[in-house]
């Protein structure tokens, strides 16, 4: 393999790493999830059911950050849900 230029590789390196905001580790990009909400958990018969603002926004999240917040909290369809 030829020699690749450090600001090319760093290039690279961007689109195939990603850094999980919660752990602040960078992981593959196999391994973030993007654009993770964390809301309340509200029932449908509650007055702010669709009015409802996101707790935490996480741009990006990694896998095992997903796995600690499913412990305590509920995720659907990449939304937390408290």
């Amino acid at each position: 393999m030829e020699y690749i230029p450090k600001d090319l590789y760093k290039k690279i390196l961007h689109f195939y790493l990603g850094k999980c905001e919660k752990c602040n580790i960078q992981k593959h990009y196999k391994d973030i999830i993007n654009n993770c909400h964390l809301y309340k958990y509200l029932t449908i018969f509650d007055d702010d059911f669709y009015i409802q603002k996101p707790i935490k926004y996480y741009k990006t999240l990694c896998k095992s950050c997903e796995l600690e917040l499913k412990k305590n909290y509920t995720l659907k369809n990449k939304n937390i849900f408290i």
